[in-house]
């Protein structure tokens, strides 16, 4: 039950410290996606997450698409 993400859908994260915060996917590679909120994670430093650990929230942001 592998999801598909595209740049700019805005994931939740489901497992980690970061449980429970709102991202948005910047890249994707394979088995990962690189995701940033602008707090912590920025767009020049992404944070690299497993696809399993996090969850499609069903919304798209296009100005980062």
């Amino acid at each position: 039950m592998e999801d598909s993400f595209n740049i700019g859908d805005i994931v939740l994260s489901k497992m980690g410290r970061d449980s429970g915060r709102h991202y948005i996917v910047v890249e994707v590679e394979d088995n990962y996606v690189f995701i940033c909120d602008g707090d912590y994670h920025k767009i020049a430093k992404p944070k690299k997450k497993k696809i399993k650990h996090v969850q499609s929230v069903g919304a798209f942001s296009e100005y980062v698409a």
